[in-house]
This record gives C-alpha cells, structure tokens and sequence, in this order.
C-alpha cells in the first residue's frame, strides 16, 4: 500500500529543489529534513534522490542505524562511499582521492586495490578522514554535481557525524549537495547553523489525507475513507497502514499496536521467527548470517513479500521498510524470546565468516551477548572494541 502520488508536499519539493538549482550553479548547499516516524521523510528524499540521477548527479547515500549495544565508527560514512565506489567505479574513486587512498581504505577495502582492510573505524585517523572525504567530494563535483544524503542522522554515528559536519560547515566543496533526515530530536547543533536550510514536514491536512486515499485506489466506502482521514492524524504511513487493515467490513483502529501482527498473520512459522529475529538485528540482516539461523532464501523472499523487509540501497543485506514496523515486533517479544534470539544471533556471527566490518562485528557481538545474559562474553568483545 504506497500513493504513487506524493501528496501535500509541493512546497516542500520546491525548497529540495532550489537547494539542488543552487547546487547546479556552482555553490554548496544543505537541507535538513525533520519530522517524525511515518510522516514521509524517506519519500521526500527518495524522490529527489531519483531525480537528481535521471540529471546526470552522482547521489552517495548512508544510513544511520540504532543500535543500543553501541554504534559502528565511520558506519554512515563508509556505507556512503562504497555507494559512490558501485556509482563510479573503484578506479574513479581511487584516481579522484589522489594520494589519500590510505585513509579512507580501512573503511572500503576494495579502495586498497582488494587486499584485506582493517574494520572501519580501526585505527582510522578522524582528521585524515575527514580532509580525505572532503577532498574526495569537491574531486567527483568538479565533474558533475554531487549529493550526500543520510537517512535518519540521529542515529548516526559519531565519527561520521563529524564527517558530515565538516563537509557542511566547510563550505569549500562547490557544487556539493548535502541532505539529512532526522526526527526533530533538538540536539544537533547543525539544526541551528545559518548556512543550513532545515525543511520541517507537518502532518496532512484532512483534504490532503483524503487525497492521498484517493490515490491508493482503495475500493472502500465513504464512511471508511473518512474514518481513515480522521484517524490517521495525517501521518502518510498511518494513513496506508489503515487502509491496508480494511477487511470488507471494518478497519483496524489499534493498527499502531497491531501492526506487526497483521503483517506477520499470514507467514509461516519460519517467517514469523524471521521477522522476530530480524527486530533484534537492524544493521547486519546479511542473508549469510540469516542462512546461519536457518532461514533461507525462500523464507527471506516470503518476509519481503509480506512487506515487513526489503532489500537495503547496497542489495547486500535486508532492512525493515520502516521503523515502525521493527519497533512494534521488537515489543511484542517475550523476555525469553528476546533473549534467545539475541543468544542465536551472538552464536551466528561468531560461526559465519563475517560479511561485516571488525569493528561492526564486535560491537555487535558485545550487545547480543549482554542482551542473552551473558556478561562474560559482552565483556570480552567490549573489550575488543
């Protein structure tokens, strides 16, 4: 259930856009995009993302994770630059840092011609990364525009915060675009920086709601489509989630309780123990991991299709469609469950030839392990960390 019309957001579009025209004309710009879960930042910036493409930029995106064990150093940053490496090619990135190949390699060993790197953030030097990655943009927009655009900042990490930071306050890089959604959490500092537009989306209006129904294509009746507006409170996602509980006779009103419920009813046993376990594990639902717990290929292409899962921007591992959906299984699970599922999740990525960077495969293991009441073994990789 997706409008293939975005709508109420025209305005908000256009401000997107004169930062892009900006950008175009040799300057630097910013765009912060603040609302709350569900009210459609990710739609916002995918559209620019598809537009901006189809012009001829280059587009690196990264993704902030919560991760309540700990967070990945440079995560954000080095997801972005293995995007622009699939964009542009290893030997363009390469040719393009010019010298500075070492300091951003620990992060995507493929930068170091293949050979084997450390994990990110490894004996990364922060300022050497952060001069490397500055330098590297303002090389790939001397050729054609560029966009860094991070998905939910406020979960990114510190070092690659930092990164973006600099890139912003820099402002040295012509021609760079730099775009981040983020719930309005009030603490970021770049919020309130003159040189930073920050667009702030607001709930649908009830006309607007009603339009976005219309565009669902949804055969229900008035009465429904006008309990739906009103219920919704104007939250985008709400507003398809509702319409999706329609039975023929009723709608869920409780959807926001229930909505894991209605999406995993009809999985297999296996799928629903998928879905439970991959609320435990945003950030490294790599099917090689997932294959160690049992659940292969079939039963992950079953989790996508009831629209729980989806594969993330890089195709290399999976990821929730929306937050919402992880939360509300993750607090549907019993104590024990949870901590079985942790306890399987530490024994997966100690038993699997690790797809994910050292520093991201420790602080994983310390925070699955702490959370399957093992203390020994959180202490151990803590400590490696």
């Amino acid at each position: 259930m997706r409008s293939p019309v975005m709508v109420g957001r025209d305005a908000d579009v256009r401000r997107l856009r004169e930062a892009a025209d900006l950008v175009s004309s040799g300057e630097s710009a910013t765009v912060l995009v603040l609302g709350e879960p569900g009210i459609g930042k990710t739609r916002l910036v995918s559209e620019l993302r598809a537009q901006l493409r189809q012009e001829g930029w280059v587009v690196g995106t990264g993704h902030g994770v919560e991760l309540s064990g700990g967070e990945v150093p440079f995560g954000v940053l080095a997801e972005t630059l293995r995007d622009l490496v699939r964009e542009l090619g290893v030997d363009e990135v390469r040719a393009a840092l010019d010298g500075q190949v070492t300091a951003l390699a620990p992060l995507v060993p493929a930068l170091a011609g293949g050979a084997a790197g450390r994990g990110a953030g490894g004996g990364t030097d922060l300022a050497q990364v952060i001069n490397a990655t500055a330098d590297l943009f303002e090389a790939i927009a001397t050729g054609r525009p560029l966009c860094w655009l991070i998905e939910d900042l406020h979960w990114a990490d510190a070092s690659s915060s930092d990164v973006f930071a600099y890139v912003v306050r820099s402002s040295g890089a012509a021609r760079v675009l730099t775009v981040a959604t983020s719930r309005p959490t009030g603490d970021t500092e770049l919020f309130r920086a003159p040189t930073v537009d920050v667009v702030e989306l607001s709930r649908l209006g009830l006309g607007e709601t009603r339009e976005q129904l219309q565009h669902l294509g949804m055969d229900h009746p008035p009465a429904i489509l006008e309990r739906i507006a009103v219920l919704s409170d104007g939250v985008p996602f709400h507003v398809e989630e509702l319409a999706a509980t329609w039975d023929g006779t009723s709608i869920d009103t409780r959807f926001l309780r229930r909505l894991a419920g209605g999406r995993t009813a009809g999985l297999s046993t296996p799928g629903r123990e998928l879905a439970e376990a991959a609320a435990l594990a945003e950030g490294h639902l790599h099917p090689a991991y997932l294959d160690q717990l049992g659940f292969d290929s079939n039963v992950q292409r079953e989790v996508v299709a009831a629209g729980l899962l989806e594969a993330d921007p890089s195709g290399e591992q999976l990821r929730f469609c929306h937050a919402l959906l992880r939360e509300a299984i993750e607090q549907s699970l019993l104590p024990a469950d949870r901590e079985r599922w942790h306890r399987r999740w530490a024994e997966a990525l100690e038993d699997t030839a690790a797809p994910m960077s050292v520093a991201a495969r420790t602080t994983a293991l310390a925070h699955h392990w702490a959370a399957a009441n093992n203390p020994a073994c959180a202490l151990r990789y803590a400590a490696a960390q």
